[in-house]
């Protein structure tokens, strides 16, 4: 069975996470569809959004709203994507409840889909975080 890539990234320690607490954690996709492209995932480990606990699902979308609010106010975008996927037809890579929230841009790309630019880069990566983070 392979191991979950969620699950093995809490369980070595999140100090790269844009906000932390009990129940869930926020970093920055490493495949973003746009630029400050976030994953609000849940600690947890359920599948997906069908089988993860009601006050799980109300903690993570409280805090996807919180980062599509931080998009528009710090980086700009005219609007935001919330989107969970259930299953792999759905287009859910990765077995585990998460959310992603996605910045749009005029000029951006306006479907639903990810992975669609190259993986972040460090530089990348530092710049959103600073302007991204919302750490305890």
């Amino acid at each position: 069975m392979n191991e979950c890539i969620f699950c093995a990234i809490k369980d070595k320690g999140i100090g790269n996470a844009l906000y932390e607490d009990d129940a869930c954690f926020v970093i920055l996709d490493k495949f973003p569809a746009e630029r400050g492209h976030v994953l609000v995932i849940s600690k947890v480990h359920s599948d997906s959004l069908l089988t993860a606990s009601d006050p799980t699902i109300g903690h993570a979308f409280a805090l996807a709203k919180r980062f599509a609010a931080l998009c528009q106010e710090r980086l700009n975008a005219t609007g935001v994507s919330v989107i969970t996927n259930i299953g792999k037809d759905a287009g859910q890579a990765i077995p585990h409840f998460h959310i992603h929230v996605i910045p749009k841009y005029p000029a951006g790309q306006h479907e639903l889909r990810y992975n669609g630019r190259l993986e972040i880069t460090p530089d990348e990566n530092a710049e959103l975080s600073k302007l991204l983070s919302i750490r305890q």
